[in-house]
């Protein structure tokens, strides 16, 4: 699924943090808005899960950067596949590096909360409630430990390899893959 970074792990990783945000489960289950928005925030969220995997220096590590890199050539040729220009793309996507950013900041300090922070800061960011606790958020939050829990069990050796895995819905294996 290699989107042009030119840094094969990280493509492999992108790859594997889209498919695990295209679970259906996240969607049906969970409540989680099936929109461009919805699938945006579930490829950060799983962008969060990935890099807070990593701690301190190991955060900067190339191959996280790189994937980085890689949602944003996704999202570009996104945007311009659903008829943006170059005005519009590139208005867009400093929005969604804003957005981006604001969130790893904010799930990173939820973390620090504990899972009442947590569930608020994913209402606030995924289901946009910011003063409600919208049906699916506590499944979402628990997602998001057990997340974390089968990141820990995966060496950083092999995540930087290219291999990482996240929790998988009932069939084990997401239903749907592709773009947003």
């Amino acid at each position: 699924m290699g989107f042009n970074t030119g840094v094969a792990p990280a493509e492999a990783l992108y790859g594997q943090v889209v498919n695990a945000a295209r679970q259906p489960m996240l969607y049906n289950a969970y409540g989680v808005p099936d929109t461009v928005d919805g699938r945006f925030d579930m490829i950060v969220l799983h962008l969060f899960l990935l890099i807070d995997r990593f701690s301190g220096e190991g955060r900067q590590h190339p191959v996280l950067q790189a994937v980085l890199e890689e949602l944003f050539v996704d999202m570009d040729r996104s945007l311009r596949e659903l008829g943006a220009g170059d005005t519009g793309v590139k208005k867009r996507i400093h929005v969604m590096i804003d957005s981006l950013y604001g969130r790893l900041e904010a799930y990173n300090q939820a973390l620090k909360g504990g899972e009442a922070e947590m569930a608020a800061a994913l209402a606030r960011n995924v289901y946009r409630a910011p003063d409600a606790a919208p049906a699916g958020v506590e499944s979402l939050t628990g997602y998001v430990y057990r997340a974390r829990e089968t990141l820990a069990g995966q060496t950083e050796d092999a995540i930087l390899a290219g291999a990482v895995q996240f929790p998988m819905g009932e069939a084990g294996e997401p239903q749907w893959a592709g773009r947003l």
